[in-house]
């Protein structure tokens, strides 16, 4: 289970990014006003791909599933981590494209997931030190 949760994450912000490169960028539509049809970010969705993964692998870097154990000081800077990466992706989310959107989106929910293992990690410490 340690190991499917966060591949699964990936993958499924990988899902969105190429998904959403498909969905029409309203900078284009209604600013520009460029008529369809609008041809693929192949570059965008590329280079957002590769910054998903190498947030994923900064971030399985830091949490090591193997030998996680109830660690909330990996926990902690794992969500420093993506705290820092979401603020600094969110400062830039007003006019981006739709795949940029994604990838922040894919942001918040994992900073939901590592503070929710965060809050486990330490409850489960304090609970086994009070034992």
């Amino acid at each position: 289970m340690r190991k499917f949760f966060p591949g699964l994450f990936v993958l499924v912000g990988l899902g969105a990014v190429v998904y959403y490169g498909f969905k029409p960028d309203g900078y284009l539509v209604h600013v520009r006003r460029l008529p369809p049809p609008y041809p693929y970010p192949f570059e965008g969705v590329a280079f957002f791909c590769g910054v998903l993964l190498l947030e994923a692998a900064l971030l399985w870097s830091i949490l090591r599933p193997n030998s996680y154990a109830h660690s909330w000081g990996r926990a902690g800077c794992a969500w420093l981590l993506a705290a820092s990466l979401t603020v600094m992706f969110g400062l830039g989310a007003m006019h981006t494209p739709p795949y940029d959107y994604a990838h922040f989106l894919w942001l918040v929910a994992v900073l939901g997931a590592l503070t929710i293992l965060f809050v486990w990690s330490l409850a489960a410490r304090l609970l086994q030190h009070a034992t």
